[in-house]
C-alpha cells in the first residue's frame, strides 16, 4: 500500500514539475563573473531544489549511519538479555533445605 502512495506522490511531483516548467519558461540571465548564460527559470529553480535536497541528504547521512549502528548494538544487547532470561527460567528453584 505504501508503494502505491509513493508512486502516486512521484507522479504528482512530475505533474506539478511539468506544469511549473510550462508556466515559467522565460529565460533568466545567470552571471558567473566569468561567463553569462541564459537558462529557463524553471531549470534554475529545479537545480537549486535538487542541490538543496542532495546537500540535506549528505548532512543527514552521518546521523542515519550513527543511529543504524546504535540500533544494531541495542538489538544484539536485547538478544543477549533474552537468552539470559530464557536460561534463568530453565533453572529449577531449590529453596527447600
Amino acid at each position: 500500500m505504501t508503494r502505491v502512495f509513493q508512486i502516486v506522490f512521484a507522479l504528482l511531483i512530475i505533474f506539478f514539475g511539468l506544469a511549473f516548467h510550462i508556466r515559467n519558461d522565460l529565460p533568466v540571465m545567470l552571471d558567473f563573473y566569468v561567463r553569462t548564460i541564459d537558462v529557463p527559470l524553471s531549470w534554475v529553480v529545479v537545480t537549486a531544489f535538487s542541490t538543496g535536497a542532495v546537500l540535506g541528504l549528505m548532512v543527514m547521512l552521518n546521523t542515519i549511519m550513527r543511529l543504524r549502528r546504535e540500533i544494531r548494538r541495542l538489538t544484539k544487547k536485547h538478544e543477549i538479555a533474552t537468552k539470559e532470561i530464557v536460561n534463568l527460567r530453565a533453572i529449577p528453584i531449590n529453596d527447600v533445605p
